[in-house]
C-alpha cells in the first residue's frame, strides 16, 4: 500500500515472498494498479526454484524480460506488460537486482 502513495514514485521496485504462491504477485500487480513503477517480484525457494515476475513499461518489460530470465535459468514468456517464469536458480536475484537498478540508471 505505501508504495502506491509514494511521491515521486520509484523507478522500479523488488519484492521476495519465500512463502507465497505465485497469485500473490498478480493480486499485487492489479493492487498496485500502474505501470509507470517497474516490479521484479519473485515467489520460491531463495537458493533454488522458483517464479518471477516482471511488470511494467512495455519497452521496460521487453528489454529486460528474457536476460532476467536467463540469470535464473528460467522458461518464461512476455505479453504486454508483464513477463513471468518459472526458474532454477532463485540465488542470482541479488545478481538480477544489480542488473535491474544499472538498467535504470539512466533512464
Amino acid at each position: 500500500k505505501n508504495l502506491k502513495i509514494l511521491d515521486p514514485p520509484p523507478k522500479y521496485f523488488f519484492l521476495h515472498r519465500k512463502e507465497a504462491e505465485p497469485d500473490f504477485m498478480n493480486v499485487l500487480i492489479k493492487e498496485l494498479g500502474r505501470t509507470d513503477i517497474f516490479l521484479f517480484l519473485s515467489t520460491g525457494d531463495e537458493k533454488t526454484v522458483g517464479n518471477i515476475v516482471l511488470y511494467g513499461e512495455e519497452k521496460y518489460v521487453s528489454d529486460l524480460g528474457n536476460q532476467i530470465c536467463e540469470m535464473f535459468k528460467g522458461k518464461g514468456a512476455g505479453k504486454g506488460n508483464k513477463f513471468q517464469a518459472k526458474v532454477t536458480k532463485m540465488v542470482n536475484r541479488k545478481k538480477a537486482e544489480q542488473y535491474i537498478s544499472d538498467y535504470f540508471k539512466d533512464k
